[in-house]
């Protein structure tokens, strides 16, 4: 993928985003909902995808209603399950664009 073909693809992952001000690349965000080893896992997660060079929305929200854990721009969802179920996640991920690639961490 050309440069130009990287960011055509890249705004049209942002084009499924709300358009709110929660939604900010490269920033850490923690959801108090989640336990601490799950946030510890998705700090770690967001550090290395960092020290790639990965764009990357924490917590991204979805147009739709769904939230991400992690989106990298590049097309991938990464979710991290620690007390979620299998059942939970096929179910948010319904609610994610079909285009993108979701990868599940477990903790």
């Amino acid at each position: 993928m050309n440069f130009l073909e990287k960011q055509n693809f890249r705004r049209k992952v942002l084009d499924t985003l709300k358009l709110s001000g929660t939604n900010h690349i490269g920033c850490f965000r923690i959801n108090l909902h989640n336990s601490p080893e799950h946030e510890n896992k998705k700090f770690e997660v967001y550090q290395e995808l960092l020290r790639l060079g990965h764009e990357i929305i924490i917590e991204a929200e979805f147009k739709n209603k769904g939230r991400a854990d992690i989106l990298d721009l590049d097309g991938t969802i990464i979710e991290i399950l620690h007390s979620e179920t299998e059942k939970e996640l096929k179910e948010k991920i319904k609610k994610y664009p079909s285009f993108l690639t979701i990868l599940k961490i477990k903790v």
